[in-house]
């Protein structure tokens, strides 16, 4: 399934290149247990349990985890429907956490109290993997402002979502420049950061 997003088009029937690459990272690092952060309708977490990781997945949309709990009954579960920034999860559970296409999809101050919660349900020396949507990114911005470089996307499959636009300083803010491992932009044009929590 091929959806379009202004100029960028994305194959949901396959994980994305980024997250192939590193979940062989995770599997050299020792990585078990894994948390897709807004995990919509499974690409990923399918994957990512396909391939041998014990995955939790949650997502906002009630939906799509339904959806998952059924095509995916052997982890049921581990899916769960929720909040990303009041996490149902214990102090350093997991092992790593993926964020992809999603933490960006609300304001700069809960952006803030995502990041906090993943460090918080992360083990000491757990990774991470977020991706976020550059300050290049002018398809999104033609909707209503409602704080700066946020917008309402006003049309589009994202009609009515958030849309939060970072440059590399305010990652620097954002995330603890000392757990910072690599921070890229995609083909795509999206930022990627990968990180390691020390506590």
């Amino acid at each position: 399934m091929i959806n379009k997003f202004g100029a960028k088009s994305y194959d949901y029937s396959k994980p994305e290149e980024e997250i192939v690459k590193i979940a062989k990272l995770f599997k050299k690092e020792n990585i078990k247990t894994i948390l897709d952060l807004g995990c919509g309708e499974g690409r990923h977490l399918k994957y990512l349990t396909e391939i041998g990781f014990n995955v939790y997945g949650i997502d906002i949309d009630k939906n799509a985890i339904e959806k998952l709990r059924r095509q995916l009954s052997k982890i049921s579960n581990k899916l769960i429907v929720g909040n990303m920034n009041n996490l149902p999860y214990q102090n350093n559970f997991f092992d790593a956490v993926i964020a992809n296409q999603v933490i960006y999809h609300t304001t700069k101050e809960d952006m803030k109290k995502i990041i906090f919660e993943i460090y918080r349900i992360l083990k000491n020396k757990g990774l991470f993997f977020v991706t976020l949507q550059t300050k290049k990114n002018q398809e999104w911005r033609k909707g209503k402002k409602i704080e700066e470089w946020t917008y309402i996307a006003s049309a589009g499959p994202d009609k009515g979502v958030i849309h939060h636009f970072i440059d590399r300083k305010e990652i620097d803010e954002l995330f603890d420049i000392n757990n910072l491992i690599k921070v890229y932009e995609n083909k795509q044009g999206d930022w990627c950061i990968l990180g390691k929590v020390i506590k």
